[in-house]
Parts: C-alpha cells; structure tokens; sequence
C-alpha cells in the first residue's frame, strides 16, 4: 500500500497537500462545473469505480455517470450546495452500464 507522506514543515504547500490527498484518496472524487455541467477533475478512484480512463471523464457530463432516472433531482441538488459536499445514496452508472451503490 502507497501511503502518502509530507513533512508540511519543510517542503508542501497547501496546494501540494491537497493535490497529494486527491490523488492518493481511495474514495471517488469529482470535481464538476456547475456552470456547464463537466467534469473538470478525477482521481484514480473515480477511474476505478467508472471503467472509464481519466482523459474520458475529463470534459463529460457528470450526469452521464448517473441513472437517467437520478439526473433531474440530481441536478437540482447540485446546484443547492456553495461548498465542497458528499452525497449519499446514489447509483454510479459505469461504462458497461452497471449500476453501483
């Protein structure tokens, strides 16, 4: 197991910092546009998780990853939120269309 160390005394940044704890999360993170609705970011989690390669998620819809049936109220919940969120029971759709909790 990789496990990410930084001396923040010394040598990160805070951007440092945060790109390190990006990359290395075992979670899925994305980051989106709300204006256009794109994926702007991925971690190698996120890569996992959807079978699709990061250069394939960067510049997609982030609804193309959910259930048509989810997209609406999805949308709706996005544009609610001013800061960083985590939402809850939700179904990813993957590339070979698999739903996942």
């Amino acid at each position: 197991m990789d496990i990410p160390v930084a001396d923040i005394n010394k040598t990160a940044s805070n951007e440092d910092l945060h790109t390190m704890a990006w990359n290395h999360s075992m979670f899925p993170l994305f980051a989106i546009d709300m204006a256009s609705g794109q994926l702007l970011d991925v971690n190698r989690a996120s890569e996992l998780l959807t079978g699709y390669g990061r250069a394939e998620l960067i510049g997609m819809s982030y609804q193309l990853l959910f259930p048509e049936n989810e997209r609406s109220s999805l949308r709706t919940t996005l544009l609610t939120i001013s800061t960083p969120a985590v939402l809850k029971d939700l179904y990813i759709q993957t590339k070979a269309m698999q739903l996942i909790p």
